[in-house]
């Protein structure tokens, strides 16, 4: 009780959470003699996981912690499954892991404890592994303090934690964790709407553009109906979270009016942008004199730092 006690201190402090992992798992040794231990976050996307804390193990082995969960998925499905602390013994396979046998033995490791750990909305996000020198360390009462500890680790070791946080100030908001091939995940209590799904449009967009540049904040966004949507991203390891709104255009614009204007700071002449929108070039004309007028420049590089800042052309 009084690690706990004193690990849920350590969670309410105003460190940092590599500086609360760290002091984590010294009280924890205080009950559980580990001779190294390695606590890791992880997004569920399929990369590997990253220490966010670790005393006593060497790179090689720190560096196969980070991808067990992706190397090694049965162990990794059984233990997410059977939700709890398991040792080396209890899982089955687990001797035969190259991680195992081939880095932590030879190092003198001859017992490992290993757990999940996870939010109350049961989300995985992250592990803890501890290492035994000698095995007859290893007590029934410590899987039991990992298992009442998995709750208090998972917001600790969440990657999701800040943008989920910057997601619930938008109201109205439709939001979802995109992946690199277009395919997305679900953000807890927030629904994905029309438009980010698994390869729908704008969550193709959103892969194919973090795949070139570093994505901006926000974007302004048109989907196939013509229709402009406000679009924030925020990056974490291995996918964008993506919150798409759609408020009014800025500065008063219409989406005629951006059409024109993205095509203008590219470089179009009123020639082109008449061909490709199908308009003539009074039109044309009239459009530039009223975007001017409503960002409040005098010429072309105004439009072009203002529509930039305003994330009217996201694609540069």
């Amino acid at each position: 009780m009084e690690t706990i006690v004193e690990a849920g201190a350590i969670l309410g402090s105003a460190a940092g959470v590599e500086e609360k992992a760290a002091e984590i798992l010294m009280v924890i040794r205080r009950f559980i003699p580990w001779d190294a231990a390695v606590l890791s976050s992880m997004t569920g996307t399929g990369e590997p996981s990253w220490r966010i804390a670790g005393h006593g193990v060497s790179e090689r082995a720190a560096a196969g912690f980070d991808q067990s969960s992706v190397e090694n998925v049965a162990q990794f499905d059984y233990s997410a499954r059977n939700g709890g602390a398991h040792t080396l013994d209890s899982m089955p396979g687990s001797w035969e892991l190259p991680l195992i046998k081939d880095v932590l033995v030879p190092e003198g490791f001859n017992q490992v404890i290993g757990s999940t750990v996870q939010t109350r909305d049961r989300r995985i996000t992250g592990m803890i592994n501890l290492c035994f020198a000698d095995a007859r360390d290893v007590r029934g009462e410590h899987l039991l303090l990992i298992n009442r500890m998995r709750l208090m680790l998972g917001g600790l070791t969440d990657p999701w934690r800040a943008p989920l946080r910057a997601v619930g100030s938008y109201s109205g908001r439709r939001a979802a964790i995109v992946l690199p091939d277009g395919d997305t995940r679900a953000v807890p209590e927030s629904g994905a709407g029309e438009w980010l799904v698994p390869h729908g449009a704008l969550s193709r967009e959103i892969a194919a553009l973090a795949a070139i540049r570093e994505l901006p904040a926000f974007f302004w966004w048109q989907d196939p109906d013509a229709r402009f949507h406000r679009v924030v991203t925020a990056r974490v390891p291995g996918a964008i979270v993506a919150v798409e709104t759609q408020p009014p255009l800025p500065c008063g614009l219409t989406a005629r009016e951006v059409e024109v204007l993205r095509l203008l700071v590219r470089g179009h002449t009123d020639e082109q942008i008449a061909y490709r929108l199908v308009l003539s070039l009074a039109s044309v004309a009239g459009n530039v004199r009223t975007i001017f007028a409503k960002l409040r420049v005098r010429g072309l590089a105004g439009a072009v730092t203002k529509a930039a800042a305003m994330g009217l052309v996201p694609h540069g």
